[in-house]
C-alpha cells in the first residue's frame, strides 16, 4: 500500500471468513455513468428534464424500480420502468469501470481460498452482460441480483440467498458494499459489513457516510479498495 492510499479505519477482530459478499454498483464496478445515461434517456421519452449524474447518484441502491419511482414517481414505475431497463440494456458495459484494486483484491480473496459472491440489488439480467463485458465472471462462485429474492437490500433475504449457494453460515461471511443499504443488510444477515469510502451513499445525511456509519457501529472498518479489505479479512483471521 503506497503513501497515496488511505489508511484502513476499524480494527479487525477474531473470526474464520470463509465467504466475501461484494456489492455491485459503487464498490465493484463504476457504473454511474451508464445508470445516468439510461435514466437520462427514459426522462427525454417521458418529457422530463434531464438530471445530472450526481443527483442520479443519490437514488441508485435499491434496484431499478426504485430508482424510476423516485425519477417518475410511484404511479409510473410500471410504465416507465420497462423503458429505463432497455436503455440500459443498450449501453450495459460500455462505459462501467472497475474500481482501481478491485481485480487485485478478488484475486487476493480467492488466493487465501474463500469463496466469492456478488450480491446486488441490479436486475440479475444486467449483471451477467455486465461481468463479461469486464472480464470478472470467472472470479465468483455466484451472484444474487434483483430478482432472484422477493426481499433486497437493506433486507437480509439477498445475502441469505448467497449465503445458502455458497454453503456458509452469515457469521462466516465478510459484506462489502458502499452504502448504509449494504450495511444494514449485513447487520441483518449477521455477517460482518466493510465500507468502501467511494461509490453511491445515497443523499440521507453524513450519518449515512462511512465515518456515520462506523461510529453508529453498523459497519466493523472503512477500506479504501477491495484490495485492502482482502488484507483487513486475512488480519483478521490472523487475530488470536
Amino acid at each position: 500500500m503506497n503513501q497515496q492510499t488511505p489508511p484502513v479505519v476499524g480494527r479487525p477482530e477474531p473470526g474464520r471468513h470463509r465467504a466475501v459478499l461484494i456489492d455491485l454498483d459503487g464498490t465493484l464496478v463504476d457504473t454511474l455513468s451508464e445508470i445516468a445515461a439510461a435514466a437520462n434517456a427514459m426522462l427525454e421519452n417521458a418529457g422530463r428534464p434531464a438530471l445530472s449524474q450526481r443527483a442520479v447518484a443519490e437514488v441508485v441502491g435499491e434496484g431499478a424500480s426504485v430508482l424510476v419511482a423516485r425519477l417518475v414517481g410511484a404511479d409510473g414505475v410500471a410504465e416507465w420502468l420497462p423503458v429505463y431497463l432497455a436503455h440500459y440494456r443498450r449501453l450495459n458495459g460500455a462505459s462501467a469501470t472497475l474500481y482501481p484494486l478491485a481485480v487485485e483484491g478478488l484475486d487476493a480473496m480467492r488466493a487465501a481460498g474463500r469463496v466469492i459472491a456478488c450480491v446486488t440489488n441490479k436486475p440479475r439480467e444486467l449483471v451477467g452482460p455486465l461481468f463479461d463485458a469486464l472480464h470478472i465472471a470467472d472470479r465468483f462462485d455466484c451472484i444474487v441480483g434483483g430478482g432472484d429474492t422477493v426481499d433486497r437490500k437493506p433486507l437480509p433475504g439477498p445475502l441469505l440467498l448467497a449465503c445458502e449457494r455458497l454453503g456458509v453460515e452469515p457469521a462466516q461471511c465478510v459484506m462489502i458494499g458502499d452504502s448504509k443499504n449494504d450495511a444494514l443488510a449485513a447487520v441483518a444477515t449477521g455477517c460482518v459489513s466493510l465500507t468502501v469510502p467511494y461509490g453511491y451513499p445515497g443523499s440521507s445525511g453524513v450519518d449515512d457516510l462511512p465515518q456515520g456509519l462506523l461510529e453508529r457501529g453498523l459497519t466493523r472498518a472503512i477500506v479504501p479498495d477491495l484490495l485492502a479489505a482482502a488484507r483487513w479479512i486475512d488480519a483478521a483471521d490472523d487475530v488470536d
